[in-house]
């Protein structure tokens, strides 16, 4: 669209692939990484990083498969990667209700997730137009823990 500011056309399609980071430990913030001068795609199903059974989620053709909660520490489940990774799954109309599965998940699991996730998870709820669980995981981020 020619009628978008320059500085925004430059920024949408400059943006780094914050995909190749959610499953990459050795991925910094700055997503994916350049090797030989080419930028390495992200792999959902990497063994390193966010557990393969999570990645899997941000694959449209993969089935919603994951463990039962509890299988993995609080530790192996980065804050930032599962940010990026529910953004991500945010983007399609066709994963985007994936997140709110992880989320349930997540619960489940008794991980603590702090409030830019949560955030994150209201946003994808709100530009698919779910109101109702946008306030559900609201009201669950405002509630007060028990210890």
């Amino acid at each position: 669209n020619n009628r978008m500011p320059m500085h925004r056309r430059k920024a949408r399609t400059a943006a780094p692939s914050l995909q190749a980071a959610l499953c990459d430990p050795s991925e910094g913030a700055q997503g994916a990484s350049v090797q030989g001068g080419a930028r390495r795609e992200w792999d959902p199903l990497s063994d390193e990083g966010l557990p393969r059974e999570l990645c899997a989620l941000a694959d449209p053709s993969s089935s919603v498969a994951l463990p039962p909660p509890g299988t993995f520490s609080p530790d192996q489940l980065d804050n930032w990667r599962l940010d990026k990774l529910v953004a991500t799954l945010g983007r399609s109309r066709s994963t985007w209700r994936r997140s709110l599965v992880l989320y349930e998940w997540l619960k489940a699991s008794n991980k603590p997730l702090d409030d830019r996730l949560c955030t994150t998870l209201i946003r994808v709820c709100a530009d698919h137009s779910d109101a109702v669980s946008a306030l559900s995981v609201y009201e669950w981020m405002r509630a007060p823990r028990s210890a």
